[in-house]
C-alpha cells in the first residue's frame, strides 16, 4: 500500500523534470527502490527529477531506512498515544531489541543515532561540495539509509579517487548496514570497555564485514587491474580507493564509481555474491543478511563434520 501511495505522490506536477521520459512503470519502480532502500535506480535522479522531486525521494528513503513502523510509533509517542504490549512485541521482533520495556528509549536513541551520523556525514562531504551544500545533505542521507541516489550529475565516477568523498560515503554505508544496536555496543565498549564489553553478535558482525570488505577488494584489485575501461587508467591510490569502494558498496550501498558494465564477467559474480548476502540484521540494508550467512556456514560445517564421523 505504501508503495502505491508513494508511486500516486512522483505522478504530482514539478516532481519530474519537463521533457524526462519516465513512464508510470519507471515512476513505479523508483518509489519501489526508494522506500525499499534498494539502491536501484531507472534512470539518473539529478536530470529526471527537480529539486522538488528529488527531496521528495530523500524522504521515502529516510522513512524506508527507518521502517514505517519506527516512524509510526515514534510519532505516537509524540502524540501521547501509549502502544500497547503487543505493539511492544511487533517492534521489539523489527528492531532486535533485547526486551519488551526498552523498546521506547531504544526508538528515540535510534533516531538520535541515525541523524547524528547524518549531519556528521553531511558535514564531511561539505567540505568537498562548498558551496553547494544540497548535495552533500543529500549524499549524506542516501549512504547512510543504502538508497544508492545520487543529485550529482554524471553520478560518483568523476570522485573515483577522492579520499574524503569516497571514505565518508563509505563509512556511512558501514555504520548504516551495522545496525544501530550494533553502533551502540561499540560505542559503549570504547567508552567504557570494562563495563560494557562487546557482545558476541558484535563481534561476528564485525570481522564478518572486514572479512567480506577485504575479499571484495583484492578480488576487485585483482581481476580490473589491467581493465583498461575500469580500473586501469587511475594511479595505484586510486586503485585501491576504487576497490574498497566497490567491495563496500554492492551489499545494498547503491553506489558505484566504476562502470560496472565494463567489469570483467568474474568481478561481476563477486558482486552478485556481495549483494546477495548484504549488510546486518536491524540495519537499513537488504540481502540474506550477514547472520544468516554464518548460520549457513556454520551448518555446512556442522553437517561435513557429523558427516564424515
Amino acid at each position: 500500500m505504501r508503495i502505491v501511495i508513494v508511486t500516486a505522490l512522483l505522478h504530482l506536477p514539478g516532481v519530474t523534470v519537463r521533457g524526462a521520459a519516465l513512464s508510470s512503470v519507471d515512476l513505479l519502480f523508483t518509489a519501489t527502490s526508494a522506500i525499499c532502500i534498494t539502491g536501484l535506480v531507472v534512470t539518473d535522479t539529478a536530470e529526471a527529477f527537480t529539486r522538488f522531486g528529488q527531496v521528495l525521494l530523500l524522504v521515502f528513503v529516510q522513512v524506508g531506512g527507518l521502517g514505517i513502523l519506527t516512524f509510526g510509533t515514534l510519532f505516537a509517542y509524540l502524540t501521547g498515544r501509549r502502544l500497547n504490549f503487543s505493539e511492544r512485541q511487533t517492534l521489539v521482533a523489527q528492531l532486535n531489541a533485547l526486551n519488551v520495556g526498552g523498546v521506547l528509549p531504544l526508538l528515540k536513541t535510534i533516531l538520535a543515532s541515525t541523524l547524528v551520523s547524518e549531519a556528521v556525514g553531511m558535514l564531511l562531504l561539505a567540505w568537498r561540495f562548498v558551496p553547494h551544500l544540497y548535495p552533500a545533505a543529500y549524499h549524506a542521507v542516501s549512504a547512510y539509509n543504502h538508497a544508492g541516489f545520487a543529485v550529482l550529475r554524471g553520478g560518483m565516477a568523476p570522485y573515483v579517487g577522492d579520499p574524503l568523498v569516497n571514505l565518508t560515503i563509505s563509512v556511512l554505508v558501514i555504520l548504516g548496514g551495522q545496525g544501530v544496536l550494533v553502533q551502540l555496543n561499540i560505542a559503549s565498549h570504547v567508552l567504557r570497555p570494562r563495563r560494557h564489553r562487546l557482545l558476541v553478535y558484535s563481534r561476528l558482525t564485525l570481522w564478518t564485514t572486514a572479512l567480506l570488505l577485504g575479499v571484495g577488494l583484492l578480488v576487485i584489485l585483482l581481476l580490473e587491474w589491467q581493465n583498461g575501461r575500469t580500473l586501469a587508467p587511475p594511479g595505484t591510490g586510486a586503485k585501491l580507493l576504487a576497490s574498497f569502494f566497490q567491495s563496500m558498496t554492492p551489499r545494498s550501498g547503491g553506489f558505484a564509481t566504476l562502470n560496472i558494465k565494463a567489469m570483467n564477467t568474474a568481478t561481476i559474480f563477486t558482486l552478485i555474491g556481495l549483494m546477495f548476502i548484504g549488510a546486518n540484521s536491524g540495519s537499513t540494508g537488504g540481502g540474506i543478511k550477514t547472520s544468516t550467512s554464518r548460520s549457513w556456514w556454520a551448518a555446512r560445517g556442522t553437517w561435513r563434520a557429523a558427516r564424515a564421523n
